[in-house]
């Protein structure tokens, strides 16, 4: 019995661990966008580069926003959550929303 209790049962079974979604700043400027009602996911690069001087491909920004769905921080349509929301509350963005929704509503020109 004693040997029993001091041997190692060993599994052979594999545990897959997911690791924690870690936003890039890039997923934070795409939520900001979707925050202020701009994002436009087939122009994503280029509002990327527009308002934040990010310079990805078009299949890069994608991947950033469908892993921004699958965290349910956004919706299929590009639209931000009730969760995208309270991360841009709680990270303190409301200031950048409020200023990209301000540019748009005044003269549509970046400064």
């Amino acid at each position: 019995m004693f040997l029993e209790l001091i041997i190692e049962n060993k599994n052979d079974e594999s545990i897959i661990v997911q690791e924690p979604f870690i936003p890039s700043p890039v997923h934070e400027y795409i939520l900001i966008l979707a925050s202020a009602n701009v994002l436009e996911p087939t122009k994503i690069s280029g509002q990327l580069s527009n308002f934040f001087k990010e310079s990805l491909s078009h299949n890069k920004a994608l991947e950033l926003l469908q892993q921004l769905i699958d965290q349910k921080l956004l919706e299929d349509s590009g639209a931000i959550t009730d969760e995208g929301e309270k991360y841009i509350k709680l990270k303190g963005y409301k200031a950048f929303v409020r200023e990209i929704k301000r540019w748009r509503r005044d003269d549509g020109a970046w400064r």
